[in-house]
C-alpha cells in the first residue's frame, strides 16, 4: 500500500543553495496536499560561541539578547525564502501548500527527530552537503537524522 504522506517535515541549515530541496519539499507537500514544516534548528552553543568570539574578553554580553536576535534573524530570513520561492515559482497565484515556519532550539539531529515525533511526520526532507573526509566520518545532522529516527528520509545533495 502506497503510504499517505500528509505532514512533511523541511528541514533547512539556511546556508547554501538549498532551493532544490525547497522545491521537492513544496512539489510533494502539493501532490498529497500535506502540511509542511519548513524548520531550522537554532544551535545555542554554537550560536554563541560564533558570536562571542567576536567580542572582547572584558566586553559586557547579554547572552539572552543574542539568542533572541539569532531566533528572530532566522525566522526573518525563513519568511523572506518563503515569500521569495513562492514569488518565483507560484508567481500570482500564491502558495497552494500550507507552510508552518518553525525557528527551533537545540540539538539539530535530535530536535527535529523530536518535532518529527511529536507531529507524526512522515516524510523529512533535507539538504545533505559534503563536509569533508572529517565530515563524513563524524556525521552531519542529515546522516544523524536519517540513521537515528523512524522516519522516511528524501536527501537531496548540493555542493
Amino acid at each position: 500500500m502506497i503510504p499517505d504522506i500528509k505532514t512533511i517535515l523541511y528541514a533547512s541549515d539556511l546556508q547554501g543553495a538549498t532551493w532544490p530541496s525547497m522545491r521537492l519539499a513544496f512539489s510533494i507537500a502539493q501532490q498529497y496536499n500535506a502540511k509542511l514544516i519548513y524548520a531550522h534548528v537554532v544551535n545555542n552553543v554554537k550560536e554563541l560561541r560564533d558570536t562571542i568570539k567576536d567580542f572582547e574578553i572584558n566586553s559586557r554580553i547579554d547572552i539572552q539578547e543574542i539568542l533572541k536576535q539569532t531566533l528572530e534573524k532566522a525566522e526573518s530570513r525563513m519568511k523572506s525564502n518563503v515569500e521569495k520561492f513562492v514569488a518565483e515559482e507560484f508567481s500570482e497565484s500564491g502558495s497552494p501548500v500550507e507552510v508552518d515556519i518553525r525557528v527551533l532550539e537545540g540539538y539539530p539531529s535530535q530536535t527535529l527527530l523530536s518535532v518529527a515525533e511529536k507531529e507524526h511526520v512522515d516524510l523529512i526532507v533535507m539538504s545533505s552537503r559534503t563536509h569533508g573526509t572529517f565530515g563524513q566520518v563524524l556525521g552531519s545532522t542529515t546522516n544523524k537524522v536519517m540513521h537515528n529516527g523512524k522516519f522516511p528520509v528524501l536527501v537531496i545533495p548540493y555542493h
